[in-house]
């Protein structure tokens, strides 16, 4: 009898343990006045008011939270699939980490789609936040180490490490964005996926993306995936990537570059890549397939091969776009079509003082 009543006590402690969810002390939610997250527990309760999952307590989707420590999930049990914050419904509100890490969130959802730490957001603002080691799973689409799928919100100050895994609209940063910024972030993790992939962003449509970079490596996966980039898979609809920069492997089927895998109608500036670009047909260092977009003021220094059509230092494949400006290529061309140091595929793009130091050679 008392060895059943020991272990029941240490079920019930382990219980407790596992599933507590403390209302932070300080703070009632609103801009003015954020929750201040200091443990485990209290980051639970944070997460359940947003997605209104805390028994006799109101939903609140536009809660505000500060970090004011790191905090390490590694070993928390019951914290076996992280459920992200706006979960079902957009967060709205204002988080910032204060310069603070999460680690080891792992995000299991092979049967969903909009992943990450945060799962939807609009009109939020998400800042100054590290998370290390994140382990994001997905079989279907919108997922990423930050946000799976977001509109009208802000990103600033935040780091990526880990392992991001999905089908398509998958990014190190944001799964995909609608009318976002996102500015001064950074991305190391390993990105699987198949189409629209990238380092920052899976895939966007008129969103900002300055000062950002990638170290991430982007495989090919079983010998499939268009538009891939170390920043952007596909951006679209007056988008923009400005000063930012890729060093991470980055492999696709078609459309793939170290800043982007395919843009229309955007602007590309001050960018650059060193990383090694791979693919079978439109393959550039800076953008694979640029479609009507402005690109200027970027270079490359990253091995270029392209197995059929269209490889270049700068561009895989340009069309409808009429002037690549003062961009450069020192590194290495390898195609079997098509290739060349600057343009792969040129369809009646002016090149505005552009120069490379490369040679351009076939291994195919």
């Amino acid at each position: 009898m008392k060895k059943k009543i020991y272990w029941l006590t240490i079920l019930l402690a382990f219980s407790n343990t596992v599933f507590a969810q403390t209302k932070p002390v300080v703070g009632d939610g609103t801009e003015n006045s954020p929750l201040e997250i200091s443990t485990i527990d209290e980051l639970r309760y944070f997460v359940g008011l947003v997605n209104g999952t805390l028994e006799g307590v109101d939903k609140d989707s536009t809660a505000c939270a500060i970090l004011t420590t790191d905090l390490d999930l590694s070993g928390e049990n019951g914290i076996e699939s992280w459920t992200p914050i706006g979960n079902q419904t957009y967060y709205s509100g204002c988080f910032d980490g204060k310069g603070h890490s999460i680690s080891n969130i792992v995000v299991e959802g092979r049967n969903n789609n909009n992943l990450g730490t945060f799962g939807l957001c609009k009109s939020a603002t998400i800042k100054n936040i590290e998370l290390i080691n994140i382990q994001v799973n997905s079989g279907y689409k919108n997922s990423g180490g930050l946000a799976g799928y977001t509109c009208q919100s802000s990103f600033t100050n935040c780091k990526v490490s880990g392992t991001i895994s999905a089908s398509s609209y998958t990014g190190g940063i944001l799964g995909r964005s609608v009318n976002c910024s996102v500015d001064n972030c950074h991305n190391s993790a390993t990105i699987k996926a198949y189409d629209e992939t990238g380092g920052i962003i899976g895939f966007c449509e008129k969103t900002t993306i300055s000062n950002c970079s990638n170290s991430g490596n982007i495989p090919l996966c079983d010998q499939k995936g268009n538009e891939k980039g170390g920043i952007v898979g596909g951006m679209y609809d007056t988008s923009s990537v400005v000063s930012c920069y890729n060093t991470g492997k980055v492999s696709a089927h078609w459309c793939c570059g170290g800043i982007e895998g395919y843009s229309k109608s955007c602007k590309i500036s001050k960018c650059y890549n060193t990383g090694d670009i791979s693919g079978v047909s439109y393959i550039g260092g800076i953008g694979g397939s640029i479609d009507a977009s402005d690109l200027s003021n970027c270079y490359n220094s990253g091995k270029i091969s392209g197995s059929d059509t269209g490889a270049g230092g700068i561009a895989g494949e340009t069309t409808s776009t009429k002037k690549v400006t003062s961009c450069y290529n020192i590194g290495e061309i390898k195609g079997k079509s098509y290739y060349n140091s600057i343009i792969g595929v040129s369809m009646s793009t002016e090149k505005k003082s552009c120069f490379f130091l490369s040679n351009c050679e076939s291994d195919y």
